[in-house]
């Protein structure tokens, strides 16, 4: 699958707080703190909600660095949901992919 974004897209996204991550819906677009570095933030689709956690993945599942690699990811590292992605116009699409 292509991926959605790709570097220098902007992404306008509404803040979760601890009773909203219920209202998630697979195929939602989650940024979340990276469970290896948690200065990073990383933008990946929910694949599934569990108790135990969150398993997101890249659209471009091929190249993407996602829960298959580092695992479940912790409600609390969730820092919100995307609502819009704006790709500006005349922007040169970069060959790295965000995945």
């Amino acid at each position: 699958m292509e991926p959605s974004l790709f570097n220098g897209d902007l992404v306008v996204y509404k803040p979760i707080n601890r009773k909203s991550i219920y209202k998630l819906n697979k195929g939602s677009i989650i940024i979340f703190k990276c469970p290896i570095n948690r200065k990073d933030l990383f933008i990946k689709r929910l694949y599934k909600l569990t108790n135990k956690g969150l398993e997101l993945r890249g659209d471009n599942q091929a190249e993407s660095i996602d829960s298959r690699h580092f695992g479940l990811i912790n409600k609390l590292n969730i820092i919100g949901l995307v609502e819009y992605t704006i790709r500006p116009p005349f922007h040169k699409l970069d060959k790295h992919k965000l995945g």
